[in-house]
């Protein structure tokens, strides 16, 4: 299983996603296997500053008040349970990859940790981690990673809107959820404000998790194609975009001069959620892909 920051079942139907600055809630309904209908929902703007290692919520009240306010606005207010999808930065995704597969739990722990560390500069001891394995050989886990501090932010938050949260994900992983695997190998490429994440996907293994915080989005976009389009993908290799108009029209420019085979969907080929306007699709997959997890 590709997914848990951490959780607890069953899963609620409801969810709440923050993209960004912004906030998605919705409320799903399932109209056909691999169909959602989208019952309730409702966006928020400048509601957070995602970053890693410092303060998320400046004002947890006025946030709360505010997320308050749009719950009750669409009938959700009497609801508690709800599953969160939380944004890069705010949280960080590492694939670790062995050469061996490790002998023992304290030694799998170690690797990590060494690992982990040496990524974000910080003690552990100071960060929330996950681990789960992300290839069936056992080469490869799957580390999210939230500092203690942080994590604590969005907790009260929860505590002050009277949510019971029972599951957790970082976004892309929440979006993984709900593009079909209608091919063996699949690349997701989620863009935000500073960068963009690429996951690839071999069947049930994942291959590759590359976050690329960058200004330089075409050039970063053009060499991540070229480097790992050789590697990683076949001609029936599928990849699917999420982002902007500006930056789906960009990865399909850059995946028809780098690499032809691959066949490109974008949020407007993704028929998934019924009555949803394709504009709004960035902001909706990941919340979507979480409530999904109900059905």
């Amino acid at each position: 299983m590709l997914y848990g920051f951490f959780f607890k079942v069953p899963y609620p139907r409801r969810a709440a996603g923050f993209c960004d600055d912004k906030l998605q809630l919705l409320q799903l309904a399932r109209k056909k296997i691999g169909k959602f209908a989208v019952e309730s929902t409702a966006c928020l703007s400048n509601v957070i500053r995602p970053k890693f290692d410092s303060s998320n919520i400046p004002d947890l009240r006025a946030t709360a008040e505010r997320i308050a306010a749009a719950v009750k606005k669409v009938g959700l207010s009497s609801q508690r349970r709800w599953s969160v999808v939380l944004p890069q930065p705010t949280v960080r995704n590492l694939l670790v990859q062995f050469d061996d597969p490790p002998h023992s739990t304290p030694e799998l722990e170690e690797a990590i940790n060494w690992r982990v560390e040496k990524v974000t500069g910080i003690e552990v001891s100071q960060l929330r981690m996950s681990y789960q394995p992300a290839s069936r050989d056992g080469l490869r886990y799957l580390v999210s990673v939230m500092v203690n501090e942080v994590l604590a932010e969005y907790e009260q938050l929860f505590k002050l809107l009277g949510w019971d949260v029972g599951l957790i994900l970082p976004g892309p992983l929440a979006e993984m959820l709900l593009l079909p695997e209608t091919a063996d190998e699949r690349l997701l490429i989620s863009f935000y404000a500073e960068g963009f994440v690429a996951i690839a996907m071999k069947a049930d293994d994942m291959v590759l998790l590359r976050t690329q915080e960058t200004d330089e989005k075409e050039d970063d976009l053009y060499r991540m194609a070229a480097y790992y389009g050789e590697r990683l993908l076949s001609s029936a290799a599928e990849a699917f975009v999420l982002g902007s108009p500006e930056e789906c029209e960009l990865s399909c420019r850059v995946f028809n001069e780098v690499c032809p085979s691959v066949q490109v969907y974008t949020p407007s080929q993704l028929p998934l959620l019924d009555q949803v306007e394709a504009a709004d699709f960035r902001l909706l997959v990941a919340p979507a892909g979480a409530a999904s997890l109900a059905f």
